[in-house]
């Protein structure tokens, strides 16, 4: 069963903010009633813009490729004592799909299980990005959350949803430590991460954590296209989060800038994929190999921690 993320909402007053900053990632800005979404390929939905003031995530969507498969995910969260809410007509028709199902994960996140995704009416189209995304099996992305006990969150989506971990990073900071877990579905090398505060100065850590979703992650086709894009981001004056740099775990090479609503967009490319045969999870002591050099103003995130480990 390989499920894979397939859109993610978020809650927002800044709609012309996005419409720009899509612009210059390459994403096709297109308006959906209320709403607004930015296709990054043939798919009609992949972010939603949903209005509200929390300028964070809303909700996400893991996609199934058959009703069968989608009846059986809902049977084994009921069976595990999650509650499941149906999806309405109205979310059906904001989301593109057939069928979708909500709950609530350990951690407080809005989750849902989609199936029937579908394709917008006409083709996808960026200037800046004709080739679009690598979304396909592998999903759109990834996103990076905080968590109160990654290690529980973890654990619920293996023994509930069949996730698979990839790895997990200890980063030393501010006199305590922030532990990583990632999580597949597919052979991206993560579809959730789950990063929990550990000893950290609490004062540094409300402010690192401060939103549910600390970035999600696009992928381009190749280097040369996270080079040109890292010069737009420079000439449309958006700030940066973390310069370029390589991960130590999927071998992403990436920069992270700020969205209009503060969290993080990574933007990257040559990440590794996972063949659940052959591969054995790791520790990493370090997020990065090289690179991704904390920004000053970058945003409330890294920014904050960056201000800490400088005092």
């Amino acid at each position: 069963m390989n499920l894979k993320l397939a859109y993610i909402a978020i809650e927002t007053n800044k709609f012309d903010e996005w419409r720009e900053f899509s612009k210059v990632i390459g994403y096709q800005y297109e308006s959906a009633g209320d709403a607004a979404c930015l296709r990054m390929d043939s798919r009609a939905r992949r972010v939603i813009l949903v209005k509200g003031d929390s300028e964070d995530y809303a909700y996400s969507g893991l996609e199934m490729d058959s009703k069968d498969e989608f009846e059986a995910v809902i049977a084994r969260l009921r069976a595990a004592g999650v509650i499941v809410m149906d999806g309405t007509p109205e979310g059906t028709a904001l989301r593109a799909v057939e069928q979708y199902a909500s709950f609530v994960d350990p951690g407080g996140l809005t989750v849902e299980i989609a199936y029937g995704c579908q394709d917008a009416d006409t083709v996808f189209s960026s200037p800046v990005l004709p080739e679009g995304f690598v979304t396909g099996e592998l999903g759109m992305g990834h996103i990076a959350f905080a968590s109160p006990n990654n290690r529980e969150s973890e654990a619920f989506y293996i023994d509930v949803l069949g996730a698979r971990l990839s790895d997990h990073i200890n980063h030393k900071m501010a006199g305590g430590e922030l532990e990583i877990s990632f999580l597949h579905f597919n052979p991206r090398h993560h579809t959730y991460a789950f990063a929990s505060a550990n000893d950290i100065n609490p004062i540094v850590a409300k402010k690192a954590l401060a939103k549910k979703m600390i970035h999600f992650m696009c992928e381009y086709p190749d280097i040369r296209s996270v080079l040109q894009a890292q010069e737009r981001i420079k000439a449309a004056k958006i700030p940066f989060a973390l310069t370029l740099g390589e991960h130590t775990n999927d071998k992403d090479v990436s920069f992270y800038v700020v969205t209009p609503s503060g969290f993080h967009l990574e933007v990257g490319a040559g990440a590794l994929q996972i063949d659940d045969s052959t591969w054995v999870p790791q520790k990493h002591n370090a997020i990065s190999i090289w690179g991704h050099e904390y920004q000053l103003g970058g945003g409330p995130i890294l920014g904050a921690v960056q201000k800490w480990l400088l005092r």
